[in-house]
């Protein structure tokens, strides 16, 4: 309605500009044609008047002439002739004048008659367009009353569903942002959960984390790291605190002056390593929420800042089992099976989550063992052995890497190019160093001469044959290496663990007149035997020892012996200790 009225106004009042200036127009358009037909019947009049006088004059003139001469005589005739005219002129002037002034007058009767008329019709227009105006105001009035209420009532039932949305809106944006919320829980749940390892680091570490001086109530500072959360716990905090000379030493002051702790939440039993720098120690603890875990002093943090200025201490979780509480939200309609609405029961959930992160150093080191168990051939090549007499006289081993094969650990080739100390000259020995404990059924190749070993290691020792081969048969002349192969067909390890068995507290106790003989602890032995069954050639794996040996006398002086290449102090003299030459 407010949209309507306005045009209905400015059209009334456009209707009453325009009839204004119709009748403005036609009153200027009776007064300029009466104007003009006065105008027209002076004019009229003066022409007319003009004419006769013209007329008169060229009859004066052209009588003039004729009556030049008789002018004397009939200037009486014509004196009289002449007040006659201008008596007649002077009456037809006045009756010109009378009825000019008569139309004049008609014309006036007429206009006002004509005036009248147009003034009672435009009064009678000017009422009827009041009285139209009148009834269009009150039909706008009332309009305007009933859009008026119709609006006050429309804003009224708008202002209520807007409450009611905005109630809503509200309600929808509290449930947005609690789910929000539980989609970053579950988000920071996903990113924290894979997260193993923390490190937290202190700059300007030595201007910061200065210790309290000898003397203070608390003999050691203490700063918190801020909250994280790692390997699906929550809420944990590193502390470090910094130790002040003490009066008289604590036992432990030569360790260091700083203990790294960690804090957890409630219920989290937790398996972690804290370092500080380089300096590191295992511990594992269940959290009760307010002690914390931690090592005693673990080093001096002066001597582990970095060229910034730096400390970095961390946590690594290896294992953690977190306890959290799930609420469980109550549904919008909570239904039975008969699909009435029963009464909801508040409660809740209790999560374990339990994460390892030592599973894959526990996988590995298990294929680790299972790729040392299927090792059963390693090849050693030993490049320039045209030099190795000169470079390793009699007794002088070449010593090749540690390995595992077999399920067996430490195991070492020895190879003496010139022969061991009590070998027949221009012959070269080889040797199988072994763990004790341990069986070898296997072979031993130089080239393509191959021998078998059969051997029990009581004691560890050395195994082989003490007069293998000439060297010069070891190698090929054109490729001027020496390949060494070791094969296992068979072993096994004989783990021995010895026990006392102390006798019970009450055995023995009894009320006799004399005393009983004290009882004495009895011992027992138990041997575990570890098979290495031989693996089908699809399972065989070959392990290709370093062949890198030094190209100067080990017995100089000024040569540094590291890697493969051992002391010769470290050979004993004689035949070796255990058998199998």
């Amino acid at each position: 309605i407010e949209a309507v009225t306005p045009p209905i106004a400015d059209e009334i009042e456009r209707v009453c500009g325009a009839f204004e200036q119709k009748i403005e127009q036609t009153d200027a358009s009776s007064r300029r044609a009466f104007l003009d037909e006065l105008g027209s019947l002076a004019q009229n009049f003066d022409g007319e008047l003009a004419a006769a006088k013209k007329a008169l004059q060229e009859q004066i003139i052209s009588q003039g002439a004729d009556i030049a001469g008789a002018l004397r005589r009939e200037r009486v005739e014509i004196d009289g002739h002449l007040r006659v005219a201008m008596e007649d002129a002077a009456a037809a002037a006045q009756e010109a004048q009378r009825i000019a002034a008569e139309e004049l007058q008609k014309v006036l009767e007429a206009q006002e008659k004509t005036d009248k008329k147009q003034d009672a019709k435009a009064k009678s227009v000017q009422q009827g367009n009041e009285l139209k105006f009148i009834e269009v105001e009150a039909t706008i009035q009332k309009r305007a009353d009933e859009a008026a209420a119709a609006l006050a009532k429309a804003i009224a039932k708008a202002e209520k569903e807007l409450a009611e949305e905005h109630a809503e809106v509200d309600e929808n944006f509290k449930k947005k942002n609690d789910d929000i919320a539980a989609l970053w829980a579950s988000f920071a749940d996903v990113e924290n959960v894979p997260t193993r390892k923390v490190e937290w680091t202190v700059r300007e570490a030595a201007s910061r984390l200065l210790p309290p001086n000898e003397g203070e109530e608390q003999p050691y500072g203490t700063w918190f790291s801020p909250t994280f959360d790692a390997a699906g716990a929550r809420g944990l905090r590193l502390e470090l605190r910094t130790y002040g000379p003490t009066s008289p030493e604590s036992e432990d002051q030569h360790k260091g002056n700083c203990a790294l702790f960690l804090h957890a939440s409630a219920g989290s039993h937790v398996a972690f390593k804290l370092s500080i720098a380089k300096c590191s120690e295992s511990f594992e603890h269940q959290f009760d929420g307010e002690e914390p875990c931690g090592s005693k002093r673990l080093c001096f943090f002066e001597q582990n800042l970095s060229t910034q200025n730096t400390l970095t201490v961390g946590v690594e979780v290896l294992e953690c089992i977190a306890e959290l509480d799930k609420k469980c939200e109550k549904p919008e309609v909570y239904l039975d099976e008969n699909g009435d609405e029963k009464p909801w029961l508040e409660s809740s959930f209790k999560l374990s989550r339990h994460v390892n992160n030592r599973v894959l150093d526990m996988v590995k080191t298990q294929m680790d063992y299972m790729k040392k168990r299927m090792t059963r051939r390693i090849e050693w090549r030993l490049e320039q052995a045209s030099l190795m007499l000169a470079n390793f006289p009699r007794g002088a081993p070449m010593r090749s890497k540690e390995f595992d094969a077999a399920g067996i650990d430490g195991m070492q080739l020895h190879f003496y190019p010139a022969g061991y100390d009590t070998s027949m000259q221009g012959m070269c020995s080889l040797f199988l160093s072994a763990p004790q404990g341990c069986t070898l059924r296997c072979s031993l190749q130089i080239g393509a001469e191959k021998k078998d070993v059969n051997h029990t290691f009581d004691t560890t020792g050395l195994c082989g044959k003490l007069n293998y081969m000439r060297f010069e048969w070891c190698f090929d002349k054109e490729d001027d290496c020496v390949i060494i192969s070791l094969d296992i067909h068979e072993a096994h390890v004989d783990l021995v663990a010895k026990v006392s068995h102390p006798p019970p507290v009450a055995v023995g106790v009894r009320s006799f007149p004399k005393e009983a003989q004290p009882l004495i602890p009895l011992g027992s032995t138990m041997k575990l035997t570890r098979y290495a069954d031989s693996l089908p050639d699809v399972l065989r794996e070959v392990k290709i020892l370093p062949s890198l040996w030094a190209g100067k006398n080990r017995f100089e002086l000024d040569v540094k012996v590291s890697g493969g290449l051992k002391p010769l102090k470290d050979t004993k003299k004689g035949r070796p200790k255990s058998g199998g030459f």
